[in-house]
């Protein structure tokens, strides 16, 4: 016996599908878009735009602007467009001769 119905076995595994995706997502953004900056003083990589010495830093990669909140929110948006997609799908939605059942 099934302990739950197909509808919400797919939603199920299409929102974890989604969330596996937002997290190679935020891997993939982080790396290749995410600002990179450095410490001249310390010589330390940072993603502050002043280090923890008081040192303003100098960006050495990435988008200007794209800090880790930015690419956190883009990966979220992904991750719920990813999960619309895969579990509002064909057959997902309660139908008029369904709407009496879940």
């Amino acid at each position: 016996m099934l302990l739950m119905s197909r509808p919400r076995a797919r939603h199920g595994v299409g929102c974890f599908i989604a969330g596996v995706g937002g997290s190679v997502e935020d891997s993939i953004i982080g790396e290749l878009i995410q600002e990179r900056r450095w410490c001249p003083d310390c010589q330390l990589p940072t993603e502050a735009r002043v280090h923890h010495c008081g040192t303003a830093t100098v960006h050495v990669g990435g988008v200007r602007g794209m800090d880790n909140d930015a690419v956190n929110l883009c990966c979220t948006i992904a991750g719920a467009g990813i999960a619309a997609v895969l579990t509002v799908g064909k057959g997902s939605a309660r139908t008029g001769s369904q709407s009496g059942t879940i």
